[in-house]
């Protein structure tokens, strides 16, 4: 499934909601992530959009995931590999994992929730 197929499934548009609000300077941080559509369990095996940087650059670049969980909520959330002053809460992925890009696996991340569904660096290059 490709990324703007997925948000329609999940009811958003993919380039007014991910592309638009960016500046160039943001879009062209994004181009160079991997973008990917794996299901989910959590989101009773409907899609997730994730959006990975260079791993290399996931201290100052996150890694963000879209999807709607069981109950039927959008959810935006953004992780990097370093605190953040806007993460609450801290997670570790475990090798295997076929829900999840293997990139994540073996890294403690920091995340947050992020109420719209706007990319987390919002055009803004750190």
């Amino acid at each position: 499934m490709r990324v703007d197929e997925a948000a329609a499934y999940l009811g958003f548009d993919a380039h007014a909601t991910l592309v638009v609000p960016l500046r160039e300077d943001g879009q062209r941080v994004y181009s160079e992530y991997r973008w990917v559509v794996i299901p989910h369990w959590l989101a009773k095996d409907g899609p997730v959009i994730y959006a990975l940087p260079p791993m290399h650059r996931a201290d100052i670049w996150p890694w963000e995931s879209w999807y709607r969980d069981g109950a039927g909520a959008l959810i935006h959330h953004v992780h990097y590999a370093a605190p953040h002053p806007r993460c609450t809460a801290t997670w570790r992925e475990s090798p295997g994992a076929p829900q999840r890009p293997p990139e994540i696996f073996g890294v403690t991340w920091h995340w947050y929730d992020e109420p719209t569904m706007t990319p987390a660096l919002g055009g803004r290059t750190p």
